[in-house]
């Protein structure tokens, strides 16, 4: 990385020219630790149109803990060693025939920054779209436009609880948390065989299992017939062998008969602690909605912002659903990426590696 404050580097190890470059660093030397406190940056940049945006979360131990996120909508890496240092940036310059050229406003950043990327290519660089992400600020649908000419097949991305890119929050709950998130059409969903028989009956909500290990499920997936008639969607589960439905089962099915399962094509992990707690307060966690931005209070993480992916439609673009709204806009970024699976496409390039 680079060694001097405003200082440049270049890595030149593609074979190819990156369209999208996702990269992650904990601000490190490699192979070195943090003993004193948690760093994570999550980055993406594109070719064209050009654009690149970041999520930093950071966690300083002492006697409470001292947190600071940051989103940026200019560097693929904005962060800090502490919450009294900084921030500095980390930005892509160019994205170039066999790699790609940085910047950075770290004096130690040829010391201190170690990162590792993902470099993607496609046909075009259109078939990738890098946006902002801002929550909204009330509950309902929420549609956002790939400003891209293309329905996509998946998105990524990452989001913290500040509220203003650039800006670092080291207050509770813009300080609290850190999501990282994907979802895809649920029409690309797999279907697996499901363990043992299954029972229901169109007039309630139950479903009993025979031979069955449902703890292997998990709300939010759905339970097909063999011949992929919807059935309903898992609510809660009881036991290996009892669970219930979001709504009554659409079908009535006698004992004995075979089903199968998909998942619902979206998660969102969340890591995060309540700024200025002392004890144990961290959390992490994984929930089945593409959205599900937390804070922590007393020991108890809870959601302030959650929203489900619709499938996509004919629209270029994704809608997402919020059941739940904070009132404030959380910041991030969302990589939609097109479908290339058709035999006209150019089958991607793609490439991990790490550099110092």
């Amino acid at each position: 990385m680079p060694g001097s404050a405003g200082g440049s580097n270049s890595f030149t190890g593609l074979s190819f020219q990156p369209d999208i470059l996702i990269a992650a660093t904990p601000i490190s030397a490699l192979n070195a630790a943090l003993t004193d406190d948690f760093r994570f940056c999550f980055g993406a940049a594109q070719r064209t149109p050009a654009a690149q945006y970041g999520t930093y979360m950071h966690g300083e131990a002492g006697a409470t803990m001292d947190l600071g996120t940051v989103a940026s909508n200019t560097a693929i890496f904005t962060y800090a060693t502490s919450n009294g240092v900084g921030p500095y940036t980390m930005t892509i310059d160019s994205l170039d025939a066999t790699g790609f050229t940085m910047t950075s406003s770290d004096a130690a950043a040829g010391v201190n920054n170690f990162m590792m990327f993902l470099a993607l290519k496609s046909s075009t660089p259109t078939d990738f779209s890098l946006m902002s992400f801002s929550s909204p600020t009330g509950a309902g649908n929420s549609f956002t436009g790939t400003g891209a000419t293309f329905v996509p097949k998946c998105i990524i991305g990452s989001a913290v609880n500040a509220t203003t890119y650039g800006t670092r929050s080291t207050a509770s709950p813009g300080a609290d948390s850190m999501q990282l998130f994907g979802g895809q059409r649920s029409a690309d969903s797999l279907y697996w065989d499901g363990p043992g028989t299954i029972q229901t009956n169109s007039a309630g909500t139950a479903v009993t299992g025979s031979s069955t290990f449902f703890h292997r499920l998990a709300p939010g997936d759905k339970i097909y017939t063999t011949a992929n008639s919807l059935i309903g969607t898992i609510s809660a589960i009881t036991t290996n062998t009892a669970l219930t439905l979001t709504a009554n089962a659409a079908s009535t099915n006698a004992a004995g008969t075979a089903f199968v399962y998909s998942n619902p094509g979206q998660y969102c992990i969340s890591y995060g602690d309540e700024d200025a707690a002392s004890g144990s307060v961290v959390f992490s966690r994984m929930s089945s909605k593409v959205i599900d931005m937390a804070r922590s209070s007393a020991n108890t993480p809870s959601s302030i912002d959650v929203a489900s992916m619709t499938d996509f439609d004919a629209r270029y673009g994704y809608n997402l659903n919020f059941t739940t709204a904070s009132g404030s806009s959380r910041k991030g970024w969302i990589l939609a990426m097109k479908n290339t699976d058709n035999a006209n496409q150019g089958r991607r390039r793609k490439q991990l590696d790490s550099w110092i």
